[in-house]
């Protein structure tokens, strides 16, 4: 128990030297917050100490995050597996804010990914219960970027000719949580992120407004621009 203990502790020390605003090639080097947080997970009894149990896996998963060794994408699935295992202890009934950020924290990692579907339902799921969670509006309006990331950023991986409903589609549902997110980043609040969130939404407008129209038979036909939606993007990024 005390060898349990002291990994948790460490691991947890670690993590919060990462927060240093200079991070020297040095401290990287020497960084150790994966291996104790590994320990903890595996010295740590879930049946006598869930929420020690819980927060080693929660914490094993945010060194991951945070990692700056080995491969970017393997290390964040490392950390949604962990993420994932602290729902065992984090659940709607006994942590429901808990339970909410860890799928939100799952969401934006399979989102970096290029897992959006999966980021997707976790996302859903999320959102589905933040009343439960006593969510404030800065938590569903970073959410709701999370969710809209999700979308829009699975339209790269679509066919152009064959997948055209789902295009629109996830464009339509990306730009309603876009918008959603700016019903509480308000300019005069959030001025970086209204900026940010009215950027994405005018590319994404410019993007759909581009689209080509293809004839039955495949042969793509002249480029037709939609110039209300055109304009639309060029004023808001005029206001952003």
């Amino acid at each position: 128990p005390s060898h349990a203990a002291l990994a948790l502790c460490l691991g947890f020390a670690f993590l919060e030297r990462r927060k240093l605003p200079v991070f020297p090639t040095k401290l990287i080097e020497r960084d150790q917050a994966v291996p104790w947080l590994l320990d903890a997970t595996r010295l740590v009894d879930k049946s006598s100490h869930p929420s020690q149990w819980a927060a080693a896996h929660s914490g094993l998963a945010e060194a991951y995050k945070t990692e700056k060794r080995g491969e970017e994408v393997d290390n964040m699935l490392a950390a949604v597996r962990n993420y994932t295992a602290s729902l065992e202890v984090y659940t709607l009934v006994t942590a429901p804010s808990r339970f909410v950020t860890v799928h939100h924290e799952i969401g934006r990692l399979f989102v970096k990914a290029g897992q959006c579907p999966k980021a997707q339902m976790h996302m859903k799921l999320a959102m589905a219960h933040l009343v439960e969670a006593k969510a404030d509006e800065a938590d569903f309006a970073e959410m709701s970027c999370t969710m809209a990331d999700a979308f829009w950023r699975e339209v790269e991986t679509l066919d152009q000719v064959r997948q055209t409903e789902k295009i629109r589609g996830n464009t339509r549902i990306a730009l309603q949580h876009y918008e959603n997110a700016l019903d509480v980043y308000r300019v005069q609040d959030y001025p970086i992120e209204f900026v940010r969130i009215k950027s994405l939404i005018s590319a994404i407008m410019l993007e759909d407004a581009k689209h080509s129209e293809f004839a039955e038979n495949g042969i793509v036909c002249q480029y037709r621009g939609n110039r209300k939606m055109l304009l639309e993007a060029y004023e808001g990024y005029l206001e952003a």
